[in-house]
């Protein structure tokens, strides 16, 4: 069927719904070579182009390309077709070098145009390059406030004027190493050697060198720079609503610890990916299914204890005010006896300590699962391996003692999985791998994970002690207008008890969350596994670049995060007086 056709003027730019689009959204210029691509070549490429687009769809942004049926372009409008969810593709090209579009008959340098985009946008022009201004005014149009990232895939003369365009612009330029020409030159430095310009825009600015050869550290680089996926719902754009319960609980999911694309980058390692999914992640996927069971059941008894506290002080000032009806104070004790109940309920039940239980024992299983991918170059294809490994997955899913000493020290899986130590002559295939799968999918996703959940708590905590405050404000105005009015005194006293008890609900919601206490731990560990990740790499270097150092010096602070993290939601359930609310 081809793209959606949109000529425009000199100088001017399509209309964001000319480009499907509406508002403002993150956007990602892909540009480079239009020659025909060696099949060696394009091999290597595809995994990372899928990469590239599955980070723009997740995080809503628009793809801008050349447009043109040659070179990346075809190669990326191919990706799309075959994802089941894509970005928006829009290219941008000079009329006059496209087919039927205003190209002579017969040209030799004319091209067709990628029919897997949505949209052309054709711009007067016989040159290539004569779109760049076009391509540049029209990210900064529909990116505004978000993110405009730009991608370099090998490329020549017309991509030298882009890679300049977009660094005089201060947006980030990902070049991908490996994929040829200048984007080799400029990963070797080469490229700015006769070019001062180009050295000087280099050295200043946003200069992101990926090798071809890492597609997920391709995605994890762009989906740093296009910034947080788009937040729907009033619970993902209100952090403080993040410890109210939901009507069901969210699912733990089914599918695979890593993806198949993903463990496809790592072919050194396939056997063991494929032993570990098999093997690890169903035990994991169902005690992370308990742990979110029990978690929401948990935050169901918490908000009705707090509701029916907060409720209990309100019906208790109405009583006073209505003395002479009959009603409040059945309510009041009615209220008052369901709380104590379903307070006691959830205390027998044990909720917390079966959440808390199932949720160290899903991340002890997370742990071996990378512990087991970087045990050993044969560390699958040992004879008594998934015997060994089997084992080892019922300990830490059945293990006996109690969760909150489960994490208490790091548990080494190499016996588990094999016998003696990664022998000194690794396979530097394997080694590179490993590495390269642990930084990116377990340093940095839950450094990633981290680093949101403090940010998300710490809102939380303002958000929550803000509002307290201005309640404890509108607290005083009635108790004030209450003074002064001595007509409606009754009414306003109501009205100063309410503010009140939302104020002293809203208190106990923050400390039983742990929103505060929670984000400074959340916070500590991220410096602590990056300081972890500067040490195990130095380990790394100086003990022929095998990961174990790295990895046993990781997972012991993230087996103890569980750990101190446990600790924190006990002792804010510990702190509940009987009507729910915190103890001093």
């Amino acid at each position: 069927m081809g793209p959606v056709l949109v000529p425009v003027r000199g100088g001017a730019l399509p209309r964001r719904r000319e480009i499907g689009v509406s508002g403002a959204h993150p956007v990602l210029a892909v540009f480079g070579s239009t020659a025909r691509l060696e099949p060696e070549l394009a091999r290597s490429l595809a995994p990372a182009l899928r990469e590239v687009l599955r980070s723009a769809a997740a995080r809503g942004a628009v793809v801008v390309t050349g447009g043109t049926d040659a070179g990346v372009f075809r190669l990326l409008g191919a990706a799309a077709a075959a994802l089941p969810t894509a970005p928006r593709l829009v290219g941008v090209a000079p009329a006059g070098r496209v087919r039927g579009q205003g190209a002579p008959d017969g040209d030799p340098d004319q091209a067709d145009l990628e029919p897997h985009h949505d949209v052309a946008v054709l711009v007067p022009g016989d040159r290539w390059g004569d779109e760049v201004p076009t391509i540049s005014a029209l990210m900064s149009a529909v990116a505004r406030r978000h993110p405009a990232v730009a991608l370099l895939v090998g490329g020549g003369d017309v991509s030298r004027a882009e890679v300049r365009e977009h660094l005089r612009r201060d947006r980030p330029v990902v070049v991908l190493a490996g994929s040829g020409r200048l984007a080799d030159a400029i990963a070797d430095g080469s490229a700015a050697q006769d070019d001062a310009d180009l050295a000087a825009l280099l050295a200043a600015g946003a200069v992101h060198v990926v090798d071809v050869g890492r597609p997920a550290q391709v995605r994890a680089t762009l989906d740093r720079l296009l910034g947080s996926p788009p937040v729907h719902g009033v619970r993902g754009r209100l952090s403080a609503l993040d410890a109210l319960p939901r009507w069901h609980a969210p699912s733990a999911g089914s599918g695979r610890q890593l993806g198949a694309d993903v463990a496809a980058s790592y072919p050194a390692l396939a056997e063991a990916i494929g032993q570990a999914e098999r093997l690890i992640v169903p035990a994991m996927r169902e005690c992370d299914a308990t742990a979110l069971r029990e978690q929401n059941r948990h935050r169901w008894y918490v908000t009705l204890g707090l509701v029916g506290g907060l409720a209990t002080t309100v019906l208790g000032a109405v009583q006073s005010w209505l003395d002479s009806a009959a009603w409040p104070g059945v309510a009041v004790a009615t209220v008052g006896a369901a709380t104590s109940g379903l307070l006691t309920v959830s205390r027998r039940q044990g909720s917390l300590d079966t959440y808390v239980a199932a949720r160290t024992r899903a991340e002890r299983l997370r742990s071996l699962y990378f512990e087991f991918l970087t045990a050993g170059p044969d560390v699958a294809s040992r004879p008594d391996s998934a015997t060994r490994l089997q084992e080892e997955v019922a300990r830490r899913q059945y293990g006996q003692g109690s969760a909150s000493r489960a994490a208490d020290a790091p548990r080494d899986v190499a016996p588990a999985a094999g016998s003696g130590p990664e022998p000194r002559t690794a396979d530097d295939a394997w080694r590179a791998q490993a590495l390269d799968l642990y930084r990116t999918h377990r340093l940095d996703e839950q450094a990633a994970w981290y680093a949101n959940r403090s940010r998300r708590f710490d809102a939380a905590l303002r958000a929550t002690v803000t509002t307290s405050a201005v309640l404890l404000v509108l607290a005083a105005f009635f108790g004030a207008l209450g003074t002064a009015d001595a007509g409606r005194r009754p009414l306003w006293a109501v009205c100063a008890a309410a503010c009140g008890a939302l104020a002293a609900t809203l208190n106990t919601y923050e400390a039983t969350a742990g929103f505060g206490r929670l984000a400074r731990q959340y916070a500590d560990t991220l410096a602590a596994v990056r300081l972890a990740e500067a040490h195990g790499m130095a380990a790394v270097g100086s003990d022929e670049d095998r990961p174990g150092a790295l990895v046993a010096l990781t997972e012991q602070i993230l087996l103890g995060e569980v750990n101190a993290w446990s600790l924190v939601l006990r002792q804010a359930d510990d702190g509940k007086d009987g009507n729910g609310r915190a103890g001093s």
